[in-house]
């Protein structure tokens, strides 16, 4: 996987970026800067996203994100298209790889065996969904 530590990141002031330098390391989330805006999920969310929560929103995952998807501030940025979630129960999830996704993740599978168990793996986006860049994005943290 490619290493975007210094790519697709949000934009802070100094101060700002010194705040969120402390919580980051205080968190243990600097290791999650190659695949993860995590500036742009400090900034959304004032730094109140603690330690007890380990798994950020699709909004800030960069495109070598294993589970990269068109939830992404970064679908469709430089012609990066990201994979598709699908719920199909009350709690089960489908995840459509893209093309994308599996060239720059060649054990999608293993990942998704270890950190997304119970979710079924598809390769390939399916007819009706159709991944285009995003115009802007409109969603929020609850």
């Amino acid at each position: 996987m490619p290493d975007m530590t210094e790519q697709y990141n949000t934009t802070l002031s100094p101060y700002e970026e010194a705040r969120f330098h402390a919580w980051a390391h205080q968190q243990h989330k600097l290791g999650d800067l190659a695949d993860y805006d995590l500036r742009g999920l400090w900034q959304q969310t004032g730094g109140e996203m603690g330690s007890g929560q380990a798994h950020g929103p699709d909004a800030y995952k960069k495109p070598n994100h294993p589970t990269f998807s068109d939830e992404s501030v970064y679908h469709g940025v430089d012609g990066h298209l990201g994979g598709h979630w699908a719920q199909t129960g009350a709690k089960t999830w489908d995840y459509f790889a893209s093309e994308e996704n599996m060239k720059m993740n060649p054990d999608l599978e293993d990942y998704m065996k270890q950190y997304e168990p119970g979710v079924r793996l598809e390769k390939g986006i399916p007819g009706e969904v159709t991944l285009r860049p995003r115009a802007t994005d409109t969603r929020s943290l609850p």
